[in-house]
């Protein structure tokens, strides 16, 4: 469903002799991700010039990768730059005619872009993948487009002048480099690279400087979890069968060319969504049911059977379902997983809005560095599936951009949902508060009858039965409205109620904005008003994930 990407960089001129070793060494690492990664397609984005790009084409084909041949300049005029022209030709073309796919970066060079292709090779090559190998010897030489200088991309971020939108040392723009050292026919001279290493069977995985050398494994962690959230998602598509655009398509419209992908991917996350939502939501009421009956069967036999001790063994049992349940949410983290697969719905949705009117932007460049290391894989899930849709929208654009498909199929259809979803939480707040303060006005009555019992009618019945059960009704009822409250706590529905609230003022705004400027403003600010209201709602809609999955469900102590 979401591709992993794994590129390569390395340098021409390597000595024939050792050409069979790095063969060897590119196929470990990639057998080592697809065996980690078994439910993702792997996707081996290469410049596929001669020497080290060849070898790690050829390389990703033998061990089942998908080759993804990203040229820097016409498939003509690259085969010029090559030193043995007959015969690395041949083998280019032969290459690429096993590609996949072939992105051609000459073809979408914006006006006035003097940027050397190489340089925008190493770009491209450093903020589309989650990896990169490297056949490199070491040392930062600082040409321009060189492999160095691609890995000084991954491991430093892209450099402002090269991007669209920049923040400095964000986590997300940068990753790993699994370095396989090499040795250059033309020996080389510069500085050696001082990035956190971490040794590997027969290569090192560089990391970059800015993480914390001496506790490496918040860093390890962070970078893993893209390629294994990515996985997991991936998993859940093939267990639900959807692997291509599912049924029941949460943006109903026909996608444009080139960005089927996205609403693909949306429409699998929205549906997983809800299917977790409704999973967690059932273990919860089962786990504050089974804490209810813990307490429940202790003051059964305190007060109504105290001749039947053997009963107290259910609390214990009840106490075991309860952690159980606990357990089995947390380990498989179903209650983060929804909100993570709410965030990846909503940023896909704004994404494909965006692209269906040519948009260059692109809707996960706007998070805050605040959340970012909760977002982190989003962010790489988002562009993975947008790679296609960029790269054929760069191509032919959208001259005829319908805009009220956008305020029709998005900023309205918004509103309504939002609007929806807050009658529908008003109703089940209004529906459980009830419950939870009938059982409290049930406990206090409860509690007169018992002063009642105690005063009048203790010497008239001439026993304590009628003590005891009002003792028990009352630990009953107090128990009873504490599991409603804990479940309106649990489920966070006040918060998610201001958070819908705010949605709606959010669009509502945009639209009484965008209706102005289509009247009298030009392309670029309406285009402007569109990308202003999609990186707000995903601001809102990061701050709401990040805050949930902070409020995770525990076993109910009260």
């Amino acid at each position: 469903m979401i591709p992993v990407n794994i590129a390569l960089t390395g340098h021409r001129d390597l000595l024939e002799s050792d050409i069979p070793l790095y063969k060897n060494k590119i196929k470990l690492i990639l057998a080592d991700i697809r065996a980690k990664y078994p439910n993702s397609e792997i996707q081996f984005l290469c410049g596929m010039a001669e020497g080290a790009d060849t070898l790690g084409a050829q390389a990703a084909l033998e061990t089942g990768c998908s080759l993804v041949a990203v040229l820097p300049m016409a498939e003509d005029e690259y085969i010029k730059t090559f030193t043995d022209y007959e015969k690395n030709a041949a083998e280019f073309k032969a290459l690429l005619s096993k590609a996949k796919k072939i992105i051609d970066l000459s073809q979408v060079i914006k006006n006035n872009d003097e940027t050397d292709p190489y340089v925008r090779l190493g770009v491209y090559l450093a903020e589309h993948s989650q990896r990169i190998i490297a056949l490199w010897n070491g040392i930062y030489n600082g040409k321009p487009g060189g492999t160095s200088s691609v890995i000084k991309f991954a491991l430093e971020g892209v450099p402002r002048k090269y991007r669209k939108k920049y923040s400095i040392v964000n986590s997300y723009d940068t990753i790993p480099v699994c370095h396989i050292p090499v040795v250059r026919t033309g020996g080389g001279e510069g500085a050696a690279a001082d990035y956190i290493r971490i040794e590997n069977d027969g290569y090192a995985t560089l990391y970059p400087s800015m993480w914390d050398k001496n506790d490496s494994t918040q860093m390890v962690e962070y970078y893993d979890k893209q390629l294994s959230e990515i996985d997991i998602f991936n998993k859940h598509c093939a267990k639900k069968g959807l692997s291509s655009c599912a049924d029941g398509c949460s943006i109903d419209s026909p996608a444009p060319s080139g960005i089927e992908k996205i609403t693909s991917v949306q429409s699998a996350a929205d549906y997983i969504a809800g299917r977790l939502q409704k999973k967690t939501f059932r273990l919860l009421i089962a786990q504050l049911t089974f804490g209810f009956f813990v307490f429940f069967w202790v003051t059964l036999v305190d007060e109504i059977l105290p001749f039947m001790p053997y009963v107290l063994f259910l609390s214990p049992l009840f106490f075991l379902l309860c952690v159980l349940t606990s357990a089995y949410i947390n380990r498989n983290g179903l209650e983060n997983r929804y909100y993570d697969y709410r965030a990846l719905a909503e940023c896909l949705r704004v994404q494909y809005f965006w692209k269906s009117v040519g948009i260059d932007e692109n809707a996960y460049s706007c998070y805050s560095k605040k959340s970012e290391f909760e977002l982190g894989w989003i962010i790489a899930a988002a562009k993975n599936a947008s790679m296609d849709a960029n790269y054929n929208l760069a191509l032919n654009g959208n001259q005829h951009p319908n805009y009220n498909f956008i305020k029709d199929g998005w900023m309205t259809d918004q509103v309504n949902y939002f609007l929806s979803k807050i009658a529908k939480d008003k109703k089940t707040i209004s529906s459980n508060k009830k419950k939870m303060y009938t059982l409290f006005g049930a406990s206090l009555v409860f509690v007169v009858m018992l002063i009642i019992e105690r005063l009048y009618l203790r010497s008239i019945l001439g026993n304590d039965i009628l003590m005891h059960l009002l003792l028990f009704l009352i630990d009953a009822s107090l128990a009873g409205g504490a599991i409603f409250s804990s479940f309106l706590d649990k489920r966070q529905l006040e918060s998610e109620l201001r958070q819908y609230s705010r949605m709606v003022i959010i669009f509502k705004q945009g639209i009484n904005e965008f209706d102005s400027v289509c009247k009298s403003g030009t392309k670029a600010e309406i285009e402007q008003t569109i990308i202003e209201m999609g990186t707000d709602a995903l601001e809102e809609n990061a701050d709401w994930v990040v805050f949930n999955k902070m409020s995770s469900i525990d076993i109910p102590m009260g």
